[in-house]
């Protein structure tokens, strides 16, 4: 269960379920959505967004005095290696880790206008 919980007027909970794409990826012994070799657990902790949670992304929350220790660290896909922004993000105090695809780094942003995404 992934879900914000406050303010209490937005609270929100996301579907960790994706509607297949094509016949062919439709199953239903599909796995949910989870990070290899991550620990499962349950907290509840302050939101903390770290861009691309790179090491200069940590250090730069903390000279702006956010508060890492404690909170769940949300991140987008790229710049490293996913298993680098989940060592850091532990390494920095961090009890859980969020990582999305932002729409600005993938299909058609990424490419230009041009450049189709799947599926179409």
């Amino acid at each position: 269960r992934v879900a914000i919980t406050y303010p209490l007027d937005q609270v929100f909970e996301a579907s960790l379920f994706e509607p297949p794409v094509d016949p062919t990826s439709n199953s239903t012994e599909s796995v949910p959505t989870f990070n290899g070799y991550s620990p499962s657990g349950n907290v509840t902790a302050p939101l903390v967004y770290a861009n691309y949670g790179t090491k200069e992304d940590f250090e730069r929350l903390l000279v702006m005095g956010v508060q890492i220790n404690g909170s769940v660290v949300i991140t987008r896909y790229g710049s490293v290696f996913r298993g680098i922004k989940a060592m850091l993000a532990q390494m920095y105090g961090a009890v859980g880790l969020l990582i999305y695809s932002d729409p600005i780094d993938d299909g058609m942003d990424a490419g230009g206008q041009d450049q189709q995404v799947y599926p179409e």
